[in-house]
Protein backbone atom coordinates (compact mmCIF):
# COMPACT_ATOMS: atom_id res chain seq x y z
CA UNK A 1 0.00 0.00 0.00
CA UNK A 2 1.32 3.38 -1.25
CA UNK A 3 1.29 6.31 2.24
CA UNK A 4 -0.27 9.46 1.00
CA UNK A 5 2.31 11.52 1.17
CA UNK A 6 4.60 9.49 -0.69
CA UNK A 7 1.81 9.15 -4.00
CA UNK A 8 1.80 12.91 -5.51
CA UNK A 9 5.55 13.93 -6.31
CA UNK A 10 6.26 17.69 -6.19
CA UNK A 11 7.68 18.75 -9.36
CA UNK A 12 10.98 19.97 -9.55
CA UNK A 13 10.94 23.74 -10.53
CA UNK A 14 12.91 24.46 -14.18
CA UNK A 15 16.01 25.76 -14.46
CA UNK A 16 15.43 28.56 -16.17
CA UNK A 17 12.90 29.93 -12.68
CA UNK A 18 15.30 28.54 -10.64
CA UNK A 19 18.70 30.67 -12.28
CA UNK A 20 16.61 32.98 -14.47
CA UNK A 21 19.61 35.55 -15.02
CA UNK A 22 21.61 32.79 -16.38
CA UNK A 23 19.30 31.06 -17.98
CA UNK A 24 19.00 34.28 -20.11
CA UNK A 25 22.80 34.72 -20.12
CA UNK A 26 23.32 30.84 -21.39
CA UNK A 27 20.23 32.23 -24.21
CA UNK A 28 22.06 35.24 -25.40
CA UNK A 29 25.40 34.09 -25.10
CA UNK A 30 25.10 30.32 -26.90
CA UNK A 31 24.37 29.69 -30.82
CA UNK A 32 21.15 28.88 -29.88
CA UNK A 33 21.34 25.79 -31.28
CA UNK A 34 21.20 21.97 -29.60
CA UNK A 35 24.77 21.05 -28.64
CA UNK A 36 24.47 17.38 -30.05
CA UNK A 37 22.04 17.75 -33.33
CA UNK A 38 22.27 21.38 -34.04
CA UNK A 39 19.10 22.05 -34.72
CA UNK A 40 17.57 25.77 -34.35
CA UNK A 41 16.40 26.14 -31.10
CA UNK A 42 12.97 28.35 -29.74
CA UNK A 43 12.19 29.39 -26.26
CA UNK A 44 9.25 26.41 -26.22
CA UNK A 45 11.97 23.56 -27.46
CA UNK A 46 14.92 24.67 -25.55
CA UNK A 47 16.34 22.74 -22.52
CA UNK A 48 19.21 23.34 -20.31
CA UNK A 49 21.48 19.87 -20.04
CA UNK A 50 24.15 19.22 -17.44
CA UNK A 51 27.31 18.07 -19.16
CA UNK A 52 28.22 16.53 -15.54
CA UNK A 53 24.75 15.65 -13.81
CA UNK A 54 24.25 17.26 -10.56
CA UNK A 55 23.43 13.82 -9.18
CA UNK A 56 27.32 13.09 -10.50
CA UNK A 57 28.99 15.87 -8.51
CA UNK A 58 28.32 18.29 -11.27
CA UNK A 59 27.27 21.91 -10.68
CA UNK A 60 25.26 25.37 -12.07
CA UNK A 61 27.94 26.88 -13.87
CA UNK A 62 27.75 27.52 -17.23
CA UNK A 63 30.92 25.93 -18.16
CA UNK A 64 28.67 23.02 -17.05
CA UNK A 65 25.25 23.70 -19.00
CA UNK A 66 24.63 23.90 -22.37
CA UNK A 67 21.60 24.01 -24.89
CA UNK A 68 19.48 21.15 -25.87
CA UNK A 69 16.65 20.19 -27.87
CA UNK A 70 13.99 17.84 -25.85
CA UNK A 71 15.12 14.91 -28.39
CA UNK A 72 18.67 14.98 -27.81
CA UNK A 73 17.93 15.92 -23.86
CA UNK A 74 15.69 13.12 -22.80
CA UNK A 75 17.59 9.95 -24.89
CA UNK A 76 20.87 11.40 -22.89
CA UNK A 77 19.32 10.58 -19.76
CA UNK A 78 22.13 10.65 -17.44
CA UNK A 79 24.84 8.35 -19.28
CA UNK A 80 27.98 9.74 -18.60
CA UNK A 81 28.97 11.95 -21.62
CA UNK A 82 31.88 9.67 -23.02
CA UNK A 83 28.79 7.11 -23.80
CA UNK A 84 26.77 9.49 -26.05
CA UNK A 85 27.24 11.10 -29.74
CA UNK A 86 29.46 14.61 -29.62
CA UNK A 87 28.33 17.24 -31.62
CA UNK A 88 29.48 16.71 -34.92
Amino acid sequence: MIREEWAVRPQRESFAKRFPYLAKWLWGNRARRCHWCNIPLTRKTRTFYHLLEKARGGNDLPENIVLACRPCNSSRSNRIRYGYPSRP
